[in-house]
């Protein structure tokens, strides 16, 4: 089982937690599906299977065929199978807006942490891949989206299946990357043939290629991690010193030291607006900026203590 960091405000979230897979119709991958679930389950997690009624029986009954006490699971709360089409509805509600989605999808990951033994879950989603089949492509992008910002704030994992015929067509084809990309590992293909009919060559070759792409992004990722965490340890241990010498400093000095950090303050980030969203100068900026923050906070609490007139 995988070791789940502890949240730090300063630092961006790394994980690997949000997988994805693509199947041929009606060859629903059950079996890799219930290896998922399965694992987490026997170790105390809690599962939750969001999934059509026809899977949701192939899955339980897979389940319970490798000996899994699925009765006594799910009175107790660590498994449950969630009708999908339910939940469409309401994702695809145009009243419903983003921020009433998301703060319920927070409320339902931490409910479902709660009612786990080790205080830890995994979810399988097919909610959009049903999304996809309706053509509403951009609407699963955004919950893909959402549901990576949940998995940063909980020990929790995620497994997307996709049915792979709308892919084929154009449109579909132009999202394809920008599915894989959400995720942080694309599974390999286990794509069955149906009717004497193989996988399409480019299907299998283009998913290959997704899955080599999401480990250069997973590289592309550390490096921007260990870029920010340097440049926050370093402006980190401005800020120790200014704890322990700040109160030896005069009024001016005090003043000298807040003027020459704001204006770096205000550098950063207007080279951040300049910067790429997400590339390595990016976060670098970010960590100036939260680094100037605590340095000018220190040396208001150091001119402080070192002159109660000064506010």
């Amino acid at each position: 089982m995988p070791e789940y960091p502890k949240q730090n405000m300063d630092v961006p979230t790394i994980s690997a937690r949000h997988l994805v897979s693509f199947y041929q119709h009606p060859n629903f991958p059950v079996e890799n599906v219930c290896d998922f679930l399965a694992e987490g389950l026997k170790a105390g997690e809690a599962a939750v299977a969001v999934v059509t009624l026809e899977h949701a029986q192939s899955i339980k009954k897979e389940l319970s065929s490798r000996g899994l006490e699925l009765d006594r699971m799910t009175s107790e709360g660590q498994f449950a199978c969630a009708d999908a089409a339910v939940t469409l509805v309401y994702l695809l509600d145009p009243k419903v807006s983003k921020q009433e989605k998301d703060a319920l999808m927070d409320r339902w990951v931490a409910e479902t942490v709660e009612r786990s033994p080790t205080h830890s879950c995994r979810f399988l989603g097919e909610l959009v891949s049903l999304m996809v089949a309706q053509g509403a492509f951009n609407r699963a992008l955004e919950l893909e989206d959402s549901w990576n910002h949940a998995l940063a704030n909980h020990p929790a994992m995620l497994y997307c299946t996709y049915e792979q015929s709308p892919f084929e067509q154009s449109s579909g084809l132009n999202h394809f990357c920008d599915i894989c990309n959400l995720h942080d590992a694309v599974l390999a293909a286990h794509l069955k043939a149906h009717e004497g009919k193989e996988p399409p060559a480019w299907f299998v070759a283009l998913q290959e290629q997704a899955s080599a792409l999401r480990e250069e992004v997973l590289r592309r990722r550390l490096a921007e991690r260990l870029v920010f965490v340097n440049e926050a340890n370093r402006l980190n241990q401005l800020e120790a010193l200014l704890r322990v010498h700040g109160p030896n400093l005069t009024p001016l000095e005090k003043d000298d030291i807040v003027k020459v950090v704001s204006d770096l303050q205000a550098q950063a980030w207007k080279e951040r607006r300049q910067a790429l969203p997400e590339s390595p100068e990016w976060h670098k900026k970010a960590g100036e900026i939260l680094g100037y923050e605590k340095v000018i906070a220190s040396v208001m609490r150091a001119a402080w203590k070192g002159d109660p007139k000064v506010s």
